[in-house]
């Protein structure tokens, strides 16, 4: 498929009706813009049964957490029939590709791979936001550096306990990244005690510190 190469206009309106996409999903499609300054963006655009995924506010909460561990989000478009996303682009792959590719992954790669992704949960949770679909949405490059991507699930935290699911799905992810790079370099495996009935924002720290990655 050719890839849709797009010149972004001063006003970021866009017709998508002449181009193939890149990538599409169940919620929207995705189109790879390059933009009149000569970087590069992803376009999401809606399909018209999901445009209420990415409301304004929505983008407005997102806009407060600033970090280059997350996929920024550079505009919306909340138009009937043309409402889209514009995010940054990053070279990157799967979390999933990353430890299935020939990337030399070290002991003091992987950790600080874990560490990152802790942060960025961290401060979301800080900002009162949850992310909820953090599985299968962390991007990484062949350099090791990692960002969290897709916020159609985000919600704000409000005082409940719904930040445990972005704990557990953080959790759960990484203790099989352990497993796999362990199983992968043929090295003996890992005894992780968690009590997750003590879940906190300083948990991901606290999980940290129990590895035994020697």
């Amino acid at each position: 498929m050719i890839s849709a190469e797009l010149i972004m206009s001063d006003n970021c309106e866009f017709d998508f009706s002449d181009v193939d996409c890149d990538f599409q999903t169940k919620f929207a499609k995705f189109y790879k813009v390059h933009n009149n300054d000569g970087n590069t963006s992803i376009i999401k655009v809606f399909k018209k049964e999901y445009c209420d995924f990415f409301s304004e506010h929505k983008y407005n909460l997102l806009k407060n957490i600033r970090s280059e561990l997350m996929i920024s989000i550079l505009s919306i478009n909340n138009k009937i029939n043309n409402q889209y996303v514009e995010y940054e682009y990053f070279e990157s792959m799967t979390l999933k590709e990353w430890l299935h590719s020939d990337c030399i992954i070290t002991k003091s790669l992987l950790i600080n791979v874990i560490k990152d992704m802790a942060e960025i949960i961290d401060k979301f949770h800080q900002n009162d936001l949850v992310h909820l679909d953090i599985v299968g949405n962390f991007l990484i490059n062949t350099d090791g550096k990692i960002k969290l991507n897709d916020y159609d699930y985000v919600e704000e935290l409000g005082g409940s306990k719904k930040g445990r699911v972005d704990l557990h799905s953080f959790f759960e992810l990484v203790y099989r990244m352990i497993l796999f790079v362990h199983k992968k370099k043929s090295t003996r495996t890992i005894n992780i005690k968690f009590n997750d009935t003590n879940i906190d924002h300083s948990s991901c720290k606290k999980f940290i510190s129990s590895l035994d990655l020697q």
